[in-house]
């Protein structure tokens, strides 16, 4: 074999070492590529679609919902959280009230100063200016959905058809009102005429 072949396998042989590289390179790469994928994916279903707690809360409903609520808020990075998102689904037997759940808030971290026909302005904090941090709508057991929509979080049952969402708009516009009226006048007043706005809404619910 003259110097010239020799030559010649030696390049054939390292050009084949070489593909060979490029393609184990290759392969390296597609499965760097699809576990990184498969991990963003797996990372967005729990964070937008969290899983359902299949275990219903039978006791201290109204502590857990805080408890949840407050790692709902946390998580959130306590209201700077621009995107809307749902915490947690959770299920519950028996129906509480969002006064009972401000009983059990940490109100230096999760402040709630106004409740639905209740007073609950003593639940502030000197870290926001806004001290209305929690909405409740529960209208019905079983499913219910703790969110972080308009750097607030929002608990609701998510058993809510037409005349049950009409009913909660009301109730919406009931909250909208006191949230305007404290700037002027005591909670009590407040209280009262957002009860009286609430059932006059509710009556042309159909």
């Amino acid at each position: 074999m003259s110097i010239f072949e020799i030559i010649s396998n030696d390049i054939k042989i390292s050009k084949a070492n070489r593909k060979g590289d490029i393609e184990f390179i290759q392969s390296y790469l597609y499965v760097i590529i699809a576990l990184v994928i498969g991990g963003l994916m797996i990372f967005f279903l729990l964070r937008y679609y969290p899983l359902d707690s299949k275990a219903p809360i039978k006791s201290n409903i109204a502590k857990e919902l805080a408890r949840h609520a407050l790692e709902c808020w946390r998580e959130n990075r306590y209201g700077m959280e621009a995107n809307a998102n749902v915490c947690k689904i959770l299920r519950i037997e028996n129906l509480t009230t969002e006064k009972e759940i401000t009983k059990y808030l940490d109100c230096e971290k999760l402040p709630n100063n106004i409740c639905l026909f209740e007073n609950c302005e003593n639940c502030t904090s000197k870290a926001f200016l806004d001290n209305d941090k929690l909405d409740v709508f529960l209208e019905s057991t079983g499913e219910v959905k703790i969110a972080y929509e308009d750097r607030r979080i929002i608990i609701s049952s998510t058993n809510c058809e037409a005349l049950c969402i009409c009913k909660r708009n009301c109730k919406g516009d009931a909250i909208s009102y006191t949230r305007e009226c404290i700037k002027e006048k005591n909670m009590v007043e407040c209280i009262e005429k957002a009860k009286e706005l609430y059932e006059n809404c509710i009556n042309s619910c159909k």
